[in-house]
């Protein structure tokens, strides 16, 4: 697998965990969307919380900031396709066209380490934090660490009390 790849597949693994904190209730992997005027390649698409809208995820492991030209692509591939926002997971920060665009266009951005494993992670979304340590899913915010661990059934993250392997959905079944 390359690289990229690599990197693609561990953002949708870590968005599909974190999803609630992008109003999604689900992450699909790489997949063609229709559009009106043509298809769409995308890294991933997320299902929006509410009105099952698509989220166009898109992966750019690049050491540049992206561009006010590469934004406008993306923007264009949401109009498109018709679809409700969509993530651009990169490792570096936005180019300020480009950060202005996402802004004006529903365009959420997330800086994923390059280094990110499914499984060790460090990603940035706005003022969250959010570290995976084997076994540990995620610490968020400023100063305030929440674990959570991946239950053995369904592989939802949950706050576990003491070593629950379970979370509370499942441990009831």
């Amino acid at each position: 697998m390359q690289k990229w790849e690599n990197y693609e597949e561990t953002a949708r693994v870590v968005l599909e965990r974190i999803k609630e904190h992008f109003g999604l209730v689900g992450v699909e992997g790489k997949q063609t969307i229709e559009g009106q005027l043509t298809e769409w390649e995308i890294d991933a698409k997320g299902i929006e919380a509410g009105s099952n809208g698509a989220v166009i995820i898109e992966c750019r492991l690049t050491k540049k900031g992206q561009s006010q030209e590469d934004l406008a692509a993306l923007a264009f591939r949401i109009e498109d396709s018709r679809s409700v926002g969509a993530i651009i997971v990169t490792p570096v920060p936005l180019q300020r066209g480009a950060a202005a665009i996402a802004a004006g266009k529903n365009i959420r951005h997330v800086v994923l380490d390059p280094s990110s494993t499914p499984g060790d992670f460090a990603l940035r979304f706005l003022n969250h934090l959010f570290l995976g340590i084997t076994g540990i899913a995620s610490v968020e915010g400023f100063g305030r660490a929440v674990v959570q661990r991946g239950c053995r059934e369904c592989g939802n993250a949950f706050a576990p009390a003491a070593e629950e392997a379970l979370c509370p959905r499942c441990a009831d079944i």
